[in-house]
């Protein structure tokens, strides 16, 4: 609870600090050119607490969205004939007046630019952008990418953690970006190929990191008690070494579910131990399961090998592949099949010479006639399979309650408890929405031409031998010297300010959705996350936010910064003070276009918080 709370608070204080150096350099830019501070402000709304120095009423107020300096003379506190005092912010020349107007902005700029060196001298840690497990068909597999590849440049920029590359594709050309990347210690080049997230309206690849081997093991299971800690990096199980292992969870997947005796080597503090122990089985009384999972026989891309394409253009395997996007494997060799790795099994299986597939298309059922070398193009890993979502087909799980009452993978489930089932996610949501355990299912299976079969069956509890332990993406620490520390935090300053810029020409070009927008509530449940972690990596996040706050800020927008600077601009241009009715007028106008933006992403917010 105490670190819940010390968390809490060291995310709470980063995020005022932000706010406070901003409002700080418009004070002390004021103060230089003698202009009065009536007001001091973290936060707006009611004073809650405060203190009165001098002139200046400093105060923390109720609502924590920003902060405010009140200076005497500002827009709006005379009318227009009415004289200034020398102190008066109106009374002092353009020039000052937008060093002032620049103060906070300057200061956000000067702290990333400050405190970018020392986390890298410090050393901060990070995602490696190396690559596990991708999206069947995505952009990521497409391009050729494998797990184990280390992604260092894209379209000439750095890539230093898995979330810059996430980043740049999110930003850059649509139509692909030249991609640097490291393969079994040689460096390639390759075209990476972004496709649309047309819900979360942004441009991506499908890529998740490489999980790495550092672990986290529930205290109350079987591996706790053999000895195994949270952050123990694993060496290897059962002798099979996971050094270089991209995506070490299917490895413990597989172990797992098998329930048998594991014997794990381990690193601890540089030292290496052993521990050997059965998987903890664990019943979810609260997770009812009817024992089947999604067909994945959908073919979601192909690609060919690159030295295959002989430069003749991107649609050259489509006329070479067995497989072309969207069909669907039904069976093979007259086997029906649910999954992509029945197929796989299938394949090796099969004897050498042609082999059929029944493959359902937009025009019907057909037959395909696999050749040997058909065979291993599939095998190759050069056609991807994801899931079947236009019927309701299904791989079925050995052991559980309808492979027992007789459906194998392939069969298509019709309907359930008389309610007509179109898809596997309308299943999955219809089970979730009904307190029976019984159930009748009502399925047809691929070469039956009997009609539809009828069954019933208890569905049983969710049993989860995944709870011993999981592997996570390991952070490797960059820790620098003070020359390159230097270096390094200036590119990535930069590269703050380039990112945001970038951010809202996509916004307003479409090609980032809106819906993308975080607000202060996802500020700050990646600060406590982030503050959870690691210390030096707040100060390296709170350095990012700080070049944001800073680039918002000196937007031309009436209220922020940038829109008293604009002021500025059109009074030199008409050679007197602006009247108040046009100032009024256009500050409104920017609070409502503020306040609008604010809602709407903390609607963001919250929604994000619920998926």
């Amino acid at each position: 609870m105490f670190a819940t709370a010390g968390n809490i608070a060291l995310a709470a204080i980063g995020i005022s600090f932000l706010i406070f150096i901003h409002e700080w350099g418009h004070f002390v830019a004021a103060r230089i050119f003698g202009v009065r501070v009536e007001t001091f402000s973290l936060g707006f709304g009611p004073k809650l607490w405060g203190f009165r120095r001098g002139e200046t009423d400093y105060r923390l107020s109720a609502i924590p969205l920003g902060g405010y300096v009140k200076m005497a003379g500002e827009y709006g506190d005379y009318g227009d004939d009415v004289p200034l005092a020398a102190d008066d912010l109106m009374a002092k020349p353009i020039w000052q007046r937008a060093i002032i107007f620049s103060g906070g902005v300057a200061v956000n700029f000067a702290f990333a630019f400050l405190a970018f060196p020392v986390v890298f001298a410090l050393g901060v840690p990070m995602i490696p952008p190396v690559v596990g497990s991708m999206t069947p068909g995505g952009g990521a597999w497409s391009s050729g990418l494998q797990p184990g590849d280390e992604i260092v440049e894209i379209d000439g920029q750095p890539i230093y953690e898995f979330s810059d590359l996430r980043l740049e594709v999110a930003l850059g050309d649509s139509t692909g970006q030249p991609a640097r990347i490291v393969r079994d210690g040689r460096e390639l080049e390759l075209m990476l190929k972004p496709t649309r997230n047309t819900r979360e309206g942004r441009y991506e690849i499908g890529i998740l990191p490489a999980d790495g081997r550092v672990i986290e093991v529930a205290e109350d299971s079987n591996a706790f008690e053999a000895g195994l800690r949270s952050e123990d990096l694993l060496v290897a199980v059962n002798d099979r070494p996971l050094a270089g292992d991209p995506d070490a969870s299917k490895v413990l997947y597989a172990l797992f579910q098998a329930g048998e005796p594991m014997r794990v080597t381990y690193e601890r503090e540089g030292r290496e131990g052993t521990a050997t122990f059965t998987p903890t089985k664990r019943t979810r009384e609260d997770i009812l399961r009817i024992g089947v999972r999604g067909a994945t026989t959908r073919v979601a891309g192909i690609r060919m090998p690159p030295e295959a394409v002989g430069g003749l253009g991107d649609d050259v395997h489509l006329r070479h592949s067995p497989l072309v996007p969207k069909d669907v494997v039904l069976a093979v060799g007259g086997t029906p099949v649910g999954s992509a790795e029945g197929i796989e099994r299938a394949l090796r299986a099969a004897p050498p010479g042609p082999l059929a597939l029944t493959v359902r298309t937009d025009a019907g059922d057909v037959e395909r006639i696999l050749e040997d070398a058909d065979k291993d193009f599939v095998l190759a890993g050069h056609v991807a399979f994801d899931l079947d979502d236009s019927v309701c087909r299904v791989q079925v799980i050995e052991g559980g309650a309808v492979a027992d009452a007789g459906m194998r993978d392939g069969d298509v489930i019709r309907s359930l408890n008389g309610s007509e089932i179109l898809d596997y996610e309308e299943l999955v949501g219809a089970l979730q929405d009904t307190d029976a355990t019984r159930h009748a299912l009502r399925f047809s299976r691929h070469g039956d031409d009997g009609g539809d079969r009828t069954i019933t069956v208890d569905a049983r509890p969710a049993v989860d031998q995944l709870a011993d332990f999981r592997v996570r993406p390991h952070q490797e620490r960059m820790k620098l010297g003070l020359g390159d520390a230097v270096v390094m935090g200036f590119h990535a300053s930069i590269n703050g300010l380039r990112t945001t810029w970038l951010t809202l020409t996509k916004l307003i070009s479409g090609d980032v959705g809106a819906k993308n927008l975080g607000g202060i509530v996802t500020i700050s449940v990646a600060t406590y996350q982030i503050a959870s972690s690691d210390t030096v990596k707040l100060i390296f996040f709170l350095a990012l936010l700080s070049i944001n706050l800073g680039f918002i800020n000196i937007l031309p927008i009436p209220v922020l910064d940038g829109g008293q600077i604009l002021f500025l601009l059109f009074e030199k241009i008409k050679g007197a003070r602006l009247s108040e009715r046009f100032l009024n007028g256009s500050q409104l106008a920017g609070l409502v276009a503020i306040l609008t933006l604010v809602v709407y992403v903390t609607y963001n917010d919250i929604a994000r918080l619920f998926r």
